[in-house]
C-alpha cells in the first residue's frame, strides 16, 4: 500500500493556492463552505467573545451556573449570526 505522508495543516495545498473561482462563488453565491482561514478565525474569535460576554452577563444576573451556561449558548448563537452577517456583507464587496 502506498501511503503519502500527511501534510501539515498550516501548509496550503497547491491546488488551493490558485482557486480564485471557488472563493468568488463562496463569497457571491454562498451555499458552499468557506475555506478562508482569515474568515474562519474572525468568526471563531467573534463567537468566543460573544459567548464569554453573554456567559458573564448570565452569571451576574442570575447568580448560578445555569445562567452562565444559558448566556454562553445564547452568546454563541448571536455571535454566529453577527459574524456570519458581517462576513457575508464583506464577501459581497470582495474583488
Amino acid at each position: 500500500m502506498d501511503s503519502e505522508p500527511y501534510e501539515s495543516l498550516s501548509e496550503e495545498p497547491e491546488e488551493r493556492k490558485h482557486d480564485h473561482g471557488y472563493h468568488q462563488v463562496a463569497d457571491k453565491v454562498g451555499l458552499v463552505p468557506n475555506v478562508r482561514m482569515k474568515d474562519n478565525l474572525i468568526q471563531g474569535i467573534t463567537c468566543l467573545t460573544f459567548a464569554l460576554l453573554a456567559g458573564l452577563v448570565g452569571g451576574v444576573t442570575t447568580g448560578h451556573g445555569m445562567g452562565i451556561l444559558s448566556g454562553c449558548l445564547l452568546g454563541l448563537i448571536i455571535g454566529g449570526f453577527v459574524s456570519g452577517g458581517a462576513l457575508m456583507v464583506i464577501g459581497l464587496f470582495r474583488r
